[in-house]
């Protein structure tokens, strides 16, 4: 891709302000930002578990990558 890829992290929208569009204004501002800047793509880790993340990420147009995520942890998991 040659370019600079910008990430999501720790994504949290407070229970009584989900399925109001936060998470979706905030995307769309990175994103403009994002592309101004020169990046190729946005990116962000999700919980493999977390379907309703899951199903927000995928209303606002992302896609699952074709990368895993492998770890080593030290009890902090």
């Amino acid at each position: 891709r040659n370019g600079d890829i910008w990430w999501l992290q720790s994504v949290y929208v407070a229970p009584a302000h989900r399925r109001r569009g936060v998470f979706r204004k905030m995307y769309e501002a990175l994103c403009n930002e994002a592309k101004r800047a020169g990046a190729r793509s946005l990116r962000l880790y999700v919980d493999s578990t977390n379907q309703a993340a899951q199903k927000t990420y995928e209303a606002v147009g992302m896609k699952t990558g074709h990368y895993l995520v492998y770890e080593a942890g030290w009890g902090n998991e």
